[in-house]
């Protein structure tokens, strides 16, 4: 996974990601969409077959946008861990 800023400021992140499946921006941005400060939160494909998807988030107010971003990664990571504990103890 390749990752490159596009845009970086206080309420403005947009970030490139190669070499991921689209399911993660999905998570990122529906985890984002119900966090507080932030005032939009998408991603971006320009063509399905050859273009880097882009993530976009943007907050309002005294909300920093990477924070948001890093503190949204830290949850659906944690998400993550408890579905797969889960998911292992029915196996057993």
């Amino acid at each position: 996974m390749d990752v490159k800023f596009i845009t970086k400021e206080k309420n403005t992140v947009e970030i490139e990601v190669v070499g991921v499946d689209i399911s993660l921006l999905n998570a990122l941005v529906e985890k984002l969409t119900g966090s507080k400060g932030v005032e939009m939160a998408a991603y971006k494909l320009e063509h399905p077959m050859v273009g880097k998807p882009k993530l976009i988030v943007k907050t309002k107010g005294a909300s920093d946008a990477s924070a948001v971003l890093a503190k949204a990664l830290d949850e659906l990571e944690s998400d993550t861990e408890e579905f797969k504990k889960k998911f292992s103890g029915m196996l057993k």
